[in-house]
Parts: C-alpha cells; structure tokens; sequence
C-alpha cells in the first residue's frame, strides 16, 4: 500500500511540472511562428549612409558623392524627411578605384546651417525580409 501513496504522491509532485514544460514549449512555438510572419510580412529597404556639405547664400544647397547604382529618390538627412529638390548630377569616375561616383547637388529647406555636415540616408529597393534572406543565401 505505501508503493501506491508513493507512487501517487511522485505523480502529483510530477504533475505540475509537466504543465510547466507544455506551457513553456508552447509559449516558445508561439514566439516562433510570430517571427516567421514578421519575416514573411514585413519589408525593409536597403540603406546607403554618406555625408553631405551644405552651403548655404540665399538659398540651401547640399552636396555629397553616392556611387552610381544608388537610386537618389528617397533621402532622410540626419534621420528627418525635408523636402528637396534635384539641381544637378554630374557622373565622375574613379580610375584607382575602378568605380563611378555621382556628384549630387540638392536645393534644401533653410532648417540648415552654412557649412554644415550632415549624415543622409538613401533608402532603395524595399523588400520582403525572407526575399533578401533568399537573395543573400543563393
């Protein structure tokens, strides 16, 4: 008769910590399959970081030099959306380098200073992260 108190009482004392693990196993299958629709969901775009001069008379200008295969169509300057606009592209290359670079000069808003230095964000190609997971994979 005590095996069987014994063998009760080990089962009661098992009991809880079963539950336990099937909540915790369960917890770790949801936060899993979340991670997978975000990967499969969300888009990201791509991002180039460069600096930019800005001079400014009556009017703000902003240069910098990006290389050629970044598109020049959405631009955050020092992590904040301002209106802009294109003036000119010029394509320079670069022997040593063996690349080619645009010059790019931008009309901007007059929140800058004269001959500041600023951080720019070019953000292209906006894509699905499993997309680009495949891209770098294969």
């Amino acid at each position: 008769m005590e095996d069987i108190y014994n063998n009760k009482t080990s089962f009661i004392t098992l009991k809880p910590l079963k539950k336990k693990l099937l909540v915790f196993i369960i917890i770790i299958i949801l936060f899993f399959l979340f991670g997978l629709y975000l990967i499969i969901t969300t888009k990201i775009y791509d991002n180039y970081q460069a600096k930019g001069y800005i001079t400014c008379e009556d009017t703000c200008y902003l240069i910098t030099y990006i290389p050629s295969d970044i598109p020049d169509n959405n631009i955050y300057f020092n992590n904040k959306s301002y209106d802009y606009q294109i003036i000119s592209k010029e394509i320079y290359f670069d022997e040593q380098a063996m690349n080619s670079l645009i010059k790019l000069t931008l009309k901007v808003s007059h929140d800058f200073l004269n001959k500041e230095i600023i951080n720019l964000n070019f953000y292209y190609n906006k894509e699905r992260i499993i997309t680009k997971i495949k891209e770098r994979m294969f």
